[in-house]
Order: C-alpha cells, then sequence, then structure tokens
C-alpha cells in the first residue's frame, strides 16, 4: 500500500490562481517549479495543460493551441487537457459553434489527449489531485533509499560531491555532469529535467531536488539571520 502524500509538479505560473493551496487541502504536495510544457507534472508519463475557456478559444485563432500541444505530446505519453469555466461563454466568443468542436475533435482524434471540463480552479484542482491519488494508489512510487558510499579520493571535486546526493553514485554524478555541464546547471535543475537522466528517474529526481533545496536551519538560526537582515535595512 502507497503511503504519503501524492507529489505533484506545478508551473509556478499557477500560483496566483491558488490551485497551490487548494491542493494541499486536497492532501496533495504540489512542487513549484517553471515547467516550459505542461502546468501539471503527475509522472513521466502523464501531465495536465490547462485553459480557462476564453484562452482555448484565443489559442485556437492565434495557432497557440495546437503548438502547445504538439509539445505536450511529444514530452509526455499520456496527455490531458483541462477546459476550465462556463462553456456557455464559448458561444459568445465564437460565431460557429463547430470551431470550438472541430478543434476539440482534432485534439482528441488527431492528437490522441484527453479532455476534461471543468467549471473553476476549485474543480480543476479536485480533478487533478483525484488522478494523482488514483496514480499513487495503482503505481506507487519507489522509495528511494538513502545512500552514501564510500567515494574514492581520486575522483574529482566535482564527481566527489553530486556521489553524496540521494540514490546518485559515481556513474550518475558522470552522467548528469555530462548532461548539465556544471554543478550550478544540476542544481538549478527541475525534477523533469533530472529525471530525463539515464538512471535517474522521477522519485530519485524528486528525492534530488528536496535534498538541494531542504532548508536545514534551525528556527533559532532563522531568526538570528531575519533581525540581521532588518539591521542591515535599517542601516541602508
Amino acid at each position: 500500500m502507497a503511503t504519503g502524500k501524492p507529489r505533484i509538479i506545478v508551473d509556478v505560473r499557477e500560483e496566483p490562481t491558488g490551485v497551490v493551496g487548494l491542493l494541499r487541502k486536497e492532501d496533495v504536495e504540489p512542487i513549484l517549479e517553471k515547467l516550459e510544457v505542461a502546468d501539471y507534472i503527475l509522472s513521466e508519463e502523464v501531465a495536465v495543460e490547462r485553459k480557462d475557456v476564453e484562452d482555448f478559444v484565443n489559442s485556437i485563432f492565434d495557432g497557440r493551441l495546437f503548438d502547445q500541444i504538439k509539445d505536450l505530446r511529444s514530452s509526455f505519453s499520456r496527455p490531458l487537457l483541462v477546459v476550465e469555466g462556463d462553456p456557455r461563454k464559448i458561444g459568445r466568443r465564437v460565431r460557429n459553434i463547430r470551431i470550438y468542436f472541430g478543434a476539440l475533435s482534432s485534439l482528441i482524434l488527431d492528437y490522441g489527449v484527453n479532455i476534461v471540463q471543468t467549471m473553476d480552479i476549485s474543480e480543476t484542482a479536485i480533478l487533478i489531485a483525484c488522478l494523482a491519488k488514483r496514480m499513487h494508489r495503482v503505481k506507487p512510487s519507489r522509495p528511494v533509499t538513502v545512500k552514501h558510499p564510500r567515494i574514492p579520493s581520486s575522483l574529482p571535486p566535482q564527481i566527489a560531491t553530486l556521489a553524496t546526493l540521494p540514490g546518485v553514485g559515481v556513474t550518475i554524478a558522470r552522467r548528469l555532469l555530462d548532461r548539465f555541464g556544471s554543478l550550478e546547471s544540476i542544481f538549478n535543475a527541475s525534477a523533469i529535467e533530472l529525471s530525463r537522466v539515464d538512471g535517474v528517474g522521477w522519485s530519485k529526481a524528486l528525492a534530488i531536488k528536496n535534498y538541494i533545496t531542504e532548508d536545514t536551519r534551525s528556527k533559532k538560526e532563522e531568526g538570528k539571520l531575519s533581525r540581521l537582515d532588518s539591521i542591515d535595512r535599517a542601516k541602508e
């Protein structure tokens, strides 16, 4: 049986919608990152693009819709499009409703995209949470065992540093450095970018990101730093 909350990646540009708080209320852990493709990533295979009704219609006419869906489909094998908002608005935005349904038909039949209509961001959050929980029950992520292997002293310092990350080791450390070029690029990479390195995968990528971004300062130390910042601002 799966334990812990399902975790999903949420594009930082979705945060102003209030979706982060709504997902947490649904007992899902959102991890904010700037995504190039999709608005929500649930796994290596499943991702969600969210569009409100007006943006959906506008994107049909300016050509953005099919470019975005092509990118989504090429990056994820099980893409989902959520069209959010009152469907009655569609008739006010297009003269011929066949344009709207024609676009939907193309997305379903030509691109193999599943489409769901929701009324608002609350329903969207519930849908995404249900998907995440269902996936978590059916195919839970394998827990990542944190190992700290003995690191040969002859290794380059960058490789030695990376090899201490959760589940990495020397071989994957070399692959990461080959892919990204520097420690800075690796530490700034998103979980989905890390997961695409051979031997990393989704669960290990999340573990690495959590390890890198975890704030290990004590509350007492945070308080000291906060007071020092206040003093510095007062001097300016």
